[in-house]
């Protein structure tokens, strides 16, 4: 299985993040398309100078004929799910497989993209029809600044929009702003999140403010998030999570 070409972020190596976490609750795969945002399929990759193109062919949602009655049909023909990312590079390079959230370079990086993912009928729920397209399109930006010895401004911005049927809770836009300021090995680190979702049940906006303690760069650090997150039409809650990261 592998990573659907979607984002930058999506395709961050976990191990590399800038933040404590991802930021999940923006990334809307249809239900059983993925297994930790992977899909079997077939892609191909490539480099043409500061260009870096994906684009694959994927299982996705299987077919299922349902039974004229409480189950809908969901993708009859079984047709495959296709995705694709392109990336330009405007200062430096990105041209791994994995993206980095942060890296501890003397070198600015600033790129953008835009991603693609589809698949008929792969999205069925009550109060529809018939199953409705999956259609989630994307634009990114990531900026790796050094502004002097060992400190470096790192910032990411992802901007979605996902059309899976009117009813859907996952039919609507949103986005993301993360930016942090490393010195040393100290980054205080701030987020927002934004999802307008066409039903109440799936909005979403979340305030994080955190920071990170890179140790030994991406080998062993600590890391605290503090989040106001407010979904659907509930009581904003808070909540603070510290996480240690040690590799061998």
């Amino acid at each position: 299985m592998m990573l659907v070409p979607f984002t930058r972020h999506s395709m961050q190596s976990a191990v590399s993040l800038n933040a404590l976490d991802y930021h999940g609750r923006l990334i809307l795969y249809p239900s059983q398309s993925t297994r930790v945002w992977r899909d079997v399929g077939v892609q191909g990759r490539a480099t043409l100078g500061p260009v870096q193109l994906r684009a694959g062919v994927f299982n996705g949602v299987e077919g299922s004929a349902g039974d004229g009655n409480a189950v809908m049909a969901k993708n009859p023909g079984d047709l495959p799910r296709l995705a694709g990312h392109a990336r330009v590079a405007l200062l430096g390079e990105e041209k791994g497989f994995f993206y980095p959230g942060i890296q501890f370079t003397d070198d600015p990086v600033l790129s953008i993209g835009v991603g693609v993912d589809w698949q008929r009928q792969a999205i069925a729920m009550a109060g529809m029809d018939e199953a409705a397209n999956h259609l989630a399109l994307a634009a990114d930006v990531y900026l790796h600044l050094p502004t002097g010895p060992d400190q470096a401004l790192v910032a990411q911005a992802t901007a979605v929009r996902y059309d899976d049927g009117d009813v859907a809770a996952s039919t609507g836009y949103g986005g993301f702003v993360e930016a942090g300021f490393r010195f040393g090995k100290f980054e205080p680190i701030v987020s927002f999140e934004r999802f307008n979702s066409d039903q109440t049940a799936g909005d979403l906006t979340a305030f994080h403010l955190g920071g990170a303690a890179f140790l030994d760069q991406h080998r062993t650090n600590l890391k605290l998030d503090v989040a106001r997150t407010r979904a659907g039409a509930t009581t904003a809650t808070w909540s603070a999570t510290l996480q240690g990261q040690l590799s061998f």
